[in-house]
């Protein structure tokens, strides 16, 4: 009988940590649909043209604005050569003001050019949820994206650092300038109804030939 007991007690924990993992996924999944369920209008007849996708229109908050900006070695704009490797930083800065502050729901689409640049594997360091996309033409996108599942949002250090990764010029690579851009980009204001005004800084590359 003492053996049955612990066995039913096995049963019903299994069954609760079951229910639990449930529980949470259902709260993340009604989050980022409140948060986030009106921003995307996708185009089912995209045909993988990233341009074709985009944000329906919402309504902006001005009460803050942010700036979305990628850099390299602190730096806007850097000259590489063919071979060589070089890692992109994505942070996020309020520029109203100078103040930490806090995440509901934000996303961007960072672009590169994937017939120069090469993504170096498993380089991508994202402390929230990251995917890759590749587009007909040589266009490549990392998606970083963060949602907060609880209404208070969460706390984020003033141009702290939301994601990073490395790429390296093609040995074949044409001399010029090519812009890695922050794109389909947006900060949402509590509730996801509307979103803050923002800006972008972009990350220049000039390869350089030897």
């Amino acid at each position: 009988m003492a053996q049955q007991n612990n066995t039913s007690k096995k049963i019903d924990k299994v069954r609760k940590r079951k229910r639990d993992t449930i529980t949470m996924l259902l709260v993340i999944m009604v989050g980022l649909l409140v948060i986030f369920g009106g921003y995307y209008m996708m185009d089912s007849e995209s045909n993988g043209d990233p341009q074709s996708n985009g944000p329906s229109p919402l309504e902006e908050d001005d009460s803050m604005s942010f700036e979305f900006s990628l850099m390299s070695s602190g730096k806007h704009s850097v000259d590489v050569h063919p071979g060589e490797s070089f890692t992109v930083v994505y942070r996020i800065y309020r520029n109203d003001i100078d103040s930490d502050f806090v995440i509901y729901a934000v996303q961007n689409e960072i672009e590169y050019d994937s017939s120069v640049f090469e993504l170096i594997e498993d380089s991508i360091s994202c402390g929230y949820t990251y995917s890759i996309h590749d587009y007909d033409g040589g266009v490549s996108r990392i998606f970083m994206n963060a949602y907060a599942v609880t209404p208070a949002g969460f706390d984020y250090k003033q141009g702290a650092e939301f994601g990073s990764f490395t790429l390296r010029v093609k040995e074949d690579a044409p001399a010029g300038k090519y812009d890695i851009t922050s794109n389909e980009y947006g900060m949402a204001a509590q509730g996801g109804y509307s979103l803050y005004s923002s800006t972008v800084r972009d990350l220049t590359v000039e390869i350089v030939e030897e």
